[in-house]
């Protein structure tokens, strides 16, 4: 699949992606001059965040709120100096960009292919030609410029230098950037030494052809300068020996097993199939096996400011969203970075739980830190929010049950999840009647950073709490646990409520707090997703909990929405069976906040759907609403829930013709399905790995045909058989 783009393009956010997890390039501008703005997904600053301290203490914080000493609160748990100036966290770094100035009188367009990667500019009249790309494993720019006009071009690379960035670095005591003293119109680049960091070097060369010319840019990090310097002049040798088609070679051949291996889904409207087939090309440029951990921006920042909220790892929803289509798109692999750096982080989160429960075993997130696992302060709730901590283990729980990878169970999944149960342990209470209930907690991003947001028995934590315990006691024998803490986890499961309902019995935010307004989190239908924890298919009470609280939710509309709750909403219609739902708020997020230049925003750029939008000609860039979109077409496709497969109850009934193939679920199972003529057709499941299948069909009749030759006609809608690999 091709994609096109009208110039001029403003702003970087809106450019042509390229990427491999670790390094990024954005390709922009207009027929003046093409902008390359590049980066690399570990470049940071490591600033005045919010470190552990023995005044973070569960009961310090239960005394604060009681007296309402919001100045103390801000202070402790967010970082409010006395004279109420927030410090300055960490946050990654804008970089640079190449500008290739056009000859004059020259117009074209960018044109991307996904099955290559490779980024083109074409003069309609065909007298240049300039092609990009960037090499899988490697922090490499590479661009080919070819045509009759090829030396015209006029090429510069430059660091970032804009009012924003500039007063960022004074502030900071960053020293000035050493240019090399080897510049000239054929190489060049610098050296930038970070405070407290490994220094950056940016350099590139340009190889002269026989009818073209070649540039190879790179950006390295080393242990001095002088290290720095010599592997960015190494690699850059290394790539000018290969050559831009080599490189172009190797890269497309990446790309063609990647497309081969994840699901290929094709729907009759072809917004739905671009969705798709865009948010897995910026997948694989977000995350890679062997790459850092994908933040809110991957390896795509700004080169003209900061980036917002530091582009840090926001554990609330966006790095959840990030990371949901790994799963189903058959690339489970792809999140293990996130796993091995929370490990890394383990005597931090120890430290954290240490002083918020005074346990010595347990292990506490906050919502928003950096590469080093630092919690980024400045937002009171998020630094408690420990629902974040549980909905990281949530993501260790998929990766184990889609990949089936039983030493990750015994010795990362487990551990941490056990971790945070701890934490959750010590902070319950009970009442007179012996009940559980947690007595002061935050739901994600409710009431903002003000004193009131908080509350009794918050639905996420409730659903988080019921998700460890079950989750706990099913691998129980697998890992041998004890007998002391099976029967705390039953006795949770048994004592403690499921969920805050109202009087009028719907989900709540808290105790006594119902959804009293278009919030852009859903975290008050945590226990139906992401916990999976309400029955509403078999339950009476389930059913109707799930129907009142839906009617609520959809009365109080969108108008205060983020970009990434559509497809969230999305997820959450397939799930519950509302089809047309699922696509229309798929529809609506790619016509309001990604529009035709494919960037994808946090808000859109006008008012629609929502009573927000972004400023005039400058929009907030974020990756993850991008890859949850992704995901959630798949999810209309095929889901799990409760340990049973739903394939195409998320298909809305207009779609007469549907077909998707490879589609990875719990289980290790690979699912395909086909919808022709208004009917299904076949479902094809290939277990990967032993297991026990269910499977609710569609309504009809079907003939199961099995590999061992063995048929039935179905007699129930709801299938089991053991597969075998």
């Amino acid at each position: 699949m091709e994609f096109n783009w009208k110039l001029p393009v403003a702003w970087c956010q809106a450019g042509l992606p390229q990427g491999n997890g670790l390094f990024g390039a954005l390709m922009w501008g207009d027929n003046a001059t093409l902008k390359f703005t590049f980066n690399r997904a570990d470049y940071w600053f490591y600033g005045e965040n919010l470190p552990p301290s023995e005044e973070q203490s569960y009961e310090n914080l239960k005394r604060l709120l009681a007296a309402g000493n919001e100045s103390e609160i801000k202070r402790i748990f967010g970082g409010l100096s006395p004279d109420g100036q927030w410090p300055q966290p960490s946050s990654r770094l804008p970089m640079g960009r190449l500008e290739v100035k056009l000859p004059s009188g020259m117009a074209g367009g960018l044109r991307l292919d996904t099955n290559s990667s490779l980024g083109r500019w074409r003069d309609a009249g065909g007298n240049l030609e300039i092609e990009s790309l960037v090499p899988r494993k490697t922090p490499l720019l590479a661009l080919r410029v070819s045509g009759s006009k090829y030396r015209q071009c006029v090429f510069s690379v430059r660091g970032t230098d804009s009012p924003e960035i500039a007063e960022f670095y004074r502030k900071n005591r960053f020293p000035d950037r050493c240019e090399s003293a080897l510049s000239n119109w054929r190489s060049g680049g610098w050296i930038q030494e970070i405070p407290g960091a490994k220094p950056l070097g940016v350099y590139w060369k340009i190889e002269e052809k026989t009818d073209h010319l070649e540039l190879f840019l790179t950006a390295v990090r080393g242990g001095c300068v002088f290290e720095t310097e010599g592997n960015a002049r190494g690699l850059l040798e290394a790539a000018a020996a290969a050559g831009f088609s080599r490189l172009a070679e190797e890269t497309a051949r990446w790309w063609r097993n990647y497309w081969e291996k994840v699901p290929k889904i094709k729907t009759p409207d072809w917004e739905i199939n671009e969705l798709y087939r865009s948010g897995m090309y910026r997948l694989a440029g977000l995350c890679a096996p062997d790459a850092p951990a994908a933040t809110l921006q991957g390896p795509w920042v700004e080169d003209d400011r900061m980036p917002p909220w530091s582009c840090d790892y926001h554990f609330n929803i966006n790095i959840q969203e990030c990371c949901w289509p790994v799963f189903s798109g058959n690339v489970p692999e792809f999140i293990l970075p996130l796993f091995e750096m929370i490990r890394g982080w383990k005597p931090k989160l120890r430290e954290y739980a240490q002083n918020f429960v005074h346990i010595p075993d347990g292990q506490m997130l906050p919502h928003a830190t950096d590469d080093r696992g630092t919690g980024l302060g400045g937002f009171w709730p998020g630094h408690i929010d420990h629902s974040c901590t549980a909905w990281a283990a949530q993501l260790m729980w998929l990766y184990w049950k889609y990949a089936g990878d039983e030493d990750f169970l015994k010795n990362t999944l487990y551990p941490f999840m056990d971790g945070v149960m701890n934490v959750y342990a010590a902070m319950l209470e009970k009442d007179a009647d012996g009940n559980f209930f947690l007595a002061a907690e935050s739901s994600p991003e409710y009431n903002e950073n003000r004193i009131d947001a908080w509350g009794r028995n918050p639905a996420v934590h409730l659903a988080a709490i019921h998700f460890l315990a079950n989750c706990l006691l099913e691998t129980a024998d697998r890992v041998d646990s004890s007998r002391k803490k099976r029967e705390l986890w039953t006795e949770i499961i048994a004592k403690l409520p499921r969920a805050p309902v109202s009087a009028e019995g719907e989900l709540c935010i808290w105790d006594g707090q119902p959804l009293a307004e278009p919030h852009r989190h859903f975290s008050h239908l945590a226990a139906l997703h992401p916990f999976d924890l309400l029955d509403w298919r078999n339950s009476e009470h389930d059913a109707a909990l799930v129907a009142r609280s839906i009617s609520k939710w959809i009365t109080q509309g969108t108008g205060l929405w983020a970009g990434w709750s559509f497809p969230w909403a999305s997820i959450i219609y397939s799930r519950l069976e509302m089809p047309e739902a699922a696509h229309t708020m798929l529809s609506m997020f790619r016509r309001a906040f990604m529009k035709d230049d494919y960037a994808l925003r946090y808000l859109p750029g006008k008012a629609c759907f929502t009573s927000v939008a972004g400023p005039t000609g400058k929009l907030i860039m974020q990756i993850e609403a991008g890859m949850a979109s992704a995901a959630a077409v798949m999810e209309m496709c095929v889901h799990c829930s409760r340990g049973v497969l739903y394939p195409f109850a998320g298909i809305p009934a207009y779609w007469a013709d549907i077909s998707f193939a490879g589609i990875r679920t719990e289980g290790a199972f690979l699912v395909s399905g086909l919808k022709a003529g208004g009917e299904v057709k076949t479902i094809t499941v290939k277990a990967e790995r032993d297991g026990i299948l269910k499977i609710a069909l569609p309504h009809g009749r079907f003939r199961i045909k099995r590999n061992d030759g063995k048929a039935a006609e179905l007699t129930e809608n709801l299938y089991t058989v053991s597969l075998f690999a």
